[in-house]
């Protein structure tokens, strides 16, 4: 059986096992924090896979010492600056 999590990453396309690496080893760059958010605290964060930027959003249950990923995707320099750790402006 395909978990949602695998599906979205091969269709976008960035690897569960970079993803999983990443956090694993907490080779990332903490970009954003969303503590308000419902129902865990999330975070974008940046990773790197063969020289290619990749963001992904993780939840955080503290109770249940779980690590949810949200989302995957590639970042692109319309949206964020060419280092990929903070979003353009918005004009």
């Amino acid at each position: 059986m395909v978990s949602r999590i695998d599906l979205l990453l091969t269709l976008r396309p960035i690897h569960v096992i970079f993803v999983t690496r990443l956090l694993d080893n907490r080779l990332f760059y903490l970009i954003e924090k969303y503590p308000h958010e419902k129902p865990y605290p999330s975070a974008l964060i940046l990773g790197w896979s063969n020289e290619e930027p990749f963001h992904v959003v993780i939840a955080f249950n503290e109770l249940g010492g779980t690590c949810y990923i949200i989302t995957a995707y590639r970042p692109d320099k319309v949206h964020f600056e060419s280092d990929y750790k903070k979003r353009r402006n918005r004009e």
